[in-house]
């Protein structure tokens, strides 16, 4: 629903595809980049101990991934989306509508502080 995909989307129904990750949470492992299908080639958590992994992928009913490798070439189309319900909702869009000024900085140089700050010599007692 957050983009704007559903019910195409994130809903296990009549109608909506059918793309389920099964998750087996006895799996402990360190994440390695080896491991990760994705178009990067570092990730931050490398080395990253995790319980659960996931197992298996069914992409529209058709299994694409297993035991931690793709199965075939990969698939997929753009999906045409609209804008998501939950970011018009009344409250954003009053928020959005009375959101006050942006503050900017004034330019040039500006003074350190006031100018008792800027001549006092420092008291060395309080350090």
């Amino acid at each position: 629903r957050l983009y704007g995909l559903f019910p195409r989307k994130g809903a296990i129904m009549v109608g909506a595809d059918a793309d389920i990750a099964l998750w087996d949470p006895g799996i402990t492992k360190p994440i390695q980049q080896a491991d990760l299908h994705h178009g990067s080639d570092y990730t931050p958590w490398e080395g990253f101990e995790v319980t659960g992994w996931p197992v298996r992928t069914i992409l529209r009913g058709e299994t694409v991934m297993k035991d931690g490798g793709p199965i075939g070439a990969p698939t997929g189309t753009h999906l045409e989306r609209e804008a998501p319900d939950v970011l018009l909702c009344p409250t954003a869009l009053w928020l959005s509508a009375n959101r006050p000024p942006a503050r900017v900085a004034p330019r040039g140089p500006q003074p350190a502080g006031p100018a008792e700050w800027r001549h006092r010599p420092m008291d060395r007692r309080r350090l």
